[in-house]
């Protein structure tokens, strides 16, 4: 089971925001948005939700600091439309016909590259308008179903 630290919604990014957690590694209380800039980041405590929410929240940013190579064997195939299509086996020395038949160049592929992200919180100004343009999102589909209220819409149903 993967327990979130504290109790916050998934589809809602506010509900991190100004959010204080107890560190029980640095046994003191703390931002959880300031969670990535702590040098044992990413630690025990946080779970899988909870460093997931991290790295989608719009109120940090996300910077590549170095690539880490993965073997992998893989042939990307470029037909003669121009599509590309991947595929994961193919047999060098007797490949398959039917596969290839329209099929320009074959590049085969032993490596890839995964960014190596490091989050780091955007300025306090930033934070704010976007805090504020995420309240105003929330509440603008509010506003319209107070302007349309479902009771006038039973009334007139009855009638």
């Amino acid at each position: 089971m993967d327990t979130k630290l504290f109790n916050y919604d998934l589809d809602d990014p506010l509900s991190i925001f100004n959010r204080h957690i107890f560190c029980p590694i640095h046994k003191r209380y703390s931002a959880f948005l300031s969670c990535p800039s702590c040098p044992d980041f990413p630690c025990r405590k946080l779970s899988r939700t909870d460093l997931r929410m991290l790295s989608l929240s719009p109120f940090l940013n996300r910077e590549v600091t170095e690539f880490k190579t993965r073997r992998q064997k893989m042939y990307i195939l470029k037909k003669y439309d121009g599509t590309l299509e991947i595929v994961e086996e193919l047999d060098e020395k007797n490949p398959d016909q039917e596969l290839l038949k329209n099929v320009e160049e074959v590049y085969p592929v032993t490596k890839v590259l995964v960014p190596q992200l490091r989050l780091v919180p955007k300025t306090k100004e930033e934070r704010h308008k976007i805090k504020e343009s995420l309240e105003k999102e929330q509440t603008s589909p509010k506003e319209e179903t107070a302007a349309n209220p479902k009771s006038g819409k039973a009334a007139s149903k009855k009638t």
